[in-house]
């Protein structure tokens, strides 16, 4: 059977239809009309921001599709169980007296109930917010990753920040894997094969950074706080590409995660 994760790949392709849209409008107009190209771009950036924040949204919806769909409580990652159970007591564990014995109960009880299907609200933001490192770090850790950018630290998808060739070609490597990975359940994902290793970081990694600068550039556009356009046709592309291929190694991760 289909996974939720396969038919979403789908979609997740189509949604980016319209940033390119857009930024081909912006080079259409370029030369004939900067005032129309500067409105276009900066409407592509935040588009782009937008993207991302739905992503992380969709994502985990289907992953937790996916668990429901073929497993039940008791066989689920524990992570996936804490998150859960989490999401009835809360996420802080000095709000409630015995917090950890309470846990414990709950994932005991749930795992002898039949039929009971995950919620995803306790594995999305609590809030919307805009996709920065941190958000995108606390989804993760409660799918099972202490820190999703550790992973990604120093792999195979840092080279992405080389060339723009390297970039289209690292976004062809992360779409095939992904690909491959999600046909059905459980996914047939490793983290070896990308080199997805932990490695230690001081500092902002790479990812961490690409994350900084697209929100920043969103934030100052949203809240009015500039109204200029620095921006190139080459640098918009870069900017989805990048976005793109973040898109394509989260997944990928995520699915690692569930198929421990």
């Amino acid at each position: 059977m289909s996974t939720f994760i396969k038919e979403y790949l789908s979609q997740l392709e189509t949604q980016w239809t319209e940033v390119d849209v857009l930024i081909s409008s912006a080079s259409e107009c370029e030369n004939s009309n900067p005032d129309l190209f500067n409105a276009v771009c900066r409407s592509t950036s935040v588009l782009i921001v937008a993207h991302m924040e739905g992503f992380i949204k969709d994502l985990t919806k289907n992953l937790i599709r996916d668990l429901n769909s073929s497993l039940d409580f008791k066989d689920l990652p524990r992570a996936i169980q804490n998150t859960c159970c989490q999401g009835y007591l809360g996420f802080n564990a000095t709000a409630i007296p015995r917090y950890q014995e309470s846990l414990e109960d709950m994932i005991q009880h749930l795992s002898e109930c039949s039929g009971y299907k995950v919620p995803h609200e306790p594995f999305i933001f609590d809030k919307n917010r805009n996709p920065k490192p941190d958000s995108i770090q606390e989804v993760f850790k409660r799918l099972g990753s202490k820190d999703v950018f550790k992973s990604l630290h120093n792999s195979l998808f840092d080279e992405a920040f080389e060339s723009d060739n390297r970039l289209q070609r690292l976004l062809v490597i992360a779409k095939y894997f992904v690909e491959r990975s999600v046909h059905t359940f459980p996914y047939k994902a490793s983290m070896q094969q990308c080199n997805l290793k932990y490695e230690k970081y001081s500092g902002r990694t790479l990812w961490q950074e690409f994350l900084d600068e697209i929100n920043k550039i969103r934030h100052a556009i949203a809240h009015g706080n500039t109204f200029s356009n620095d921006e190139n046709i080459d640098a918009l592309r870069r900017r989805r590409n990048k976005a793109k291929l973040l898109q394509l190694v989260l997944i990928y991760i995520a699915c690692c995660l569930i198929s421990k």
